[in-house]
């Protein structure tokens, strides 16, 4: 259970701040440097003279000039996974990826820069549809925040139910113990020789 709790309150922890290894937070993230690039995950791969160019995970962008002998990383403004290279000549390249993302190079791959991404795309989308006067429901967003609070509240949920299992209950007030009056046979302390209800005198129970 404990470790169910853990597990529920990093997921509303995720969801509600953005994890390091979120889209956004990568989109931001230069890709960091590998030690053995012939190893790396490399997904597309594309000839520019007598170069190859080849992108992979994590924002991985290689150069080798010896037929892919030897590779050499390129550093990159981005550490999304990148899944496809393309050129038109030798200097003017796009490399894209996650998140919409989109590098452009215009050096033959030796630098590149991040032009385009999915946060972009829909925010030009949406000025423009705002600016034709086109009525715009952002529902990703609006679900967005429906799954955070149904996520926290869950969480909170389950941090409450579980200190309650910790509280001592309370201590059950003594109901004293009761019996019959002969006479009238109304209830009566078991103790009591009185009845309240006829004053008749019972005496002490047995």
């Amino acid at each position: 259970m404990k470790r169910l709790l853990a597990g529920i309150v990093s997921l509303a922890v995720f969801s509600a701040t953005g994890a390091a290894e979120s889209i956004g937070a990568a989109l931001d993230r230069p890709a960091v440097a590998v030690r053995a690039p012939e190893r790396a995950v490399l997904l597309a791969a594309t000839q520019v003279g007598a170069q190859w160019v080849a992108v992979g995970e994590r924002g991985l962008v290689l150069r080798s000039d010896d037929g892919a002998s030897r590779w050499q990383q390129v550093s990159v403004p981005t550490s999304v996974t990148l899944t496809a290279v393309r050129f038109a000549g030798e200097r003017n390249g796009i490399a894209v990826g996650h998140g919409g993302t989109v590098l452009v190079t215009t050096d033959g791959g030796q630098r590149w820069e991040r032009s385009l991404d999915g946060g972009r795309i829909a925010a030009l989308m949406l000025a423009d549809a705002k600016a034709k006067g086109i009525p715009v429901i952002a529902y990703g967003a609006f679900i967005n925040d429906i799954v955070n609070f149904a996520i926290v509240a869950f969480v909170i949920f389950l941090i409450v139910k579980q200190a309650n299992r910790f509280k001592k209950p309370a201590a059950a007030a003594e109901v004293p113990a009761m019996r019959p009056c002969p006479m009238c046979l109304s209830s009566m302390p078991l103790k009591a020789r009185r009845c309240a209800a006829c004053c008749a005198d019972v005496g002490a129970a047995l």
